[in-house]
Order: structure tokens, then C-alpha cells, then sequence
């Protein structure tokens, strides 16, 4: 069962193309969208994106704080746009804007711990550790609680 609308920032949609689990973000979210710069800033990593990723363009750019990257604050604007359900973000400082803002917040951990939820998944540990292998950041705190909110902390 899908639910709702999600704009994707990058980070999200290349760890989950780099851990070979691209597809499960599919099953997620009803309406999967990405700005212009998200698309450009995910094509080296991803290639051309498929088709149940729709790239929309910003209808408006309001203001947003500088320190955020490009494609953070075109995910954001789109978000406020389409009234998205959720924004999928990894980086903090576009994290705190989005939830600001009034947006749920999801990050790539979040999003398996999603998964497994939905039952997509069997297991986050082995996916998330590969996470961490190709870059993405966790604290340890971070790390066991998310293990623990899933029932895996004794894997």
C-alpha cells in the first residue's frame, strides 16, 4: 500500500541506486517527484530516472536559506508547491528547513525502516550497513535506535 506524495531530494534516490535497492522506493509513496536540479544532481549516479519518478518544475522559488544546496531548495519549493505529504531529505540543514516548514521529514534510513514496515523488506540492518559502507552518515545512537525501533537489535 502506497500513501501520498514525496519529493525527493538526491542523497535519498543515489543511496538507494548504489545499495541496489532503487525499486523499493516505488512501493512506498503514491506520487514519487523530483525537481529539475534533484534529476541533474542524481544523473551520474543514476542515469536517466524511470518514469514513476516524475521530474516537475518549480512553479516559484520562494525564499529559502542559502546554506541549502541547489536541489534542496528546489525539493522544498516543490514540496510547497504540490502540498506534498513527505520530503525525503538526508542532509540536516534541509531537514530542519523542511520540518520548519511544516513538512515529515524522511530520511534514506527512514525510508527503509519504512519498508520493512510494509513488509518490502525483510531485514534493514544489512541494507542500511551497506548504506553506511557507500558514505552515508549515522551516529551510533542513531544506528541502534533504528535497529531497535524495527525489532533487529539483537540480529
Amino acid at each position: 500500500m502506497t500513501s501520498g506524495i514525496a519529493v525527493f531530494d538526491a542523497s535519498p534516490l543515489i543511496v538507494f541506486w548504489q545499495v541496489g535497492h532503487f525499486d523499493l522506493l516505488r512501493g512506498l509513496f503514491h506520487h514519487i517527484a523530483v525537481p529539475a536540479a534533484v534529476a541533474q544532481e542524481a544523473a551520474p549516479s543514476i542515469g536517466r530516472l524511470p518514469d514513476w519518478i516524475q521530474v516537475q518544475r518549480v512553479p516559484s522559488r520562494p525564499p529559502l536559506p542559502r546554506k541549502l544546496d541547489p536541489g534542496e531548495r528546489e525539493a522544498i519549493a516543490l514540496a510547497m508547491a504540490l502540498s506534498a505529504d513527505f520530503v525525503a531529505l538526508d542532509d540536516l540543514p534541509g531537514r530542519r528547513v523542511a520540518a520548519g516548514l511544516g513538512f515529515t521529514v524522511i530520511g534514506s534510513f527512514g525510508l527503509l525502516v519504512r519498508a520493512k514496515r510494509r513488509g518490502l523488506i525483510a531485514d534493514v540492518r544489512p541494507t542500511m550497513d551497506r548504506m553506511v559502507a557507500s558514505g552515508l552518515y549515522v551516529t551510533e545512537p542513531l544506528y541502534r535506535e533504528i535497529l531497535e525501533a524495527v525489532g533487529e537489535s539483537d540480529v
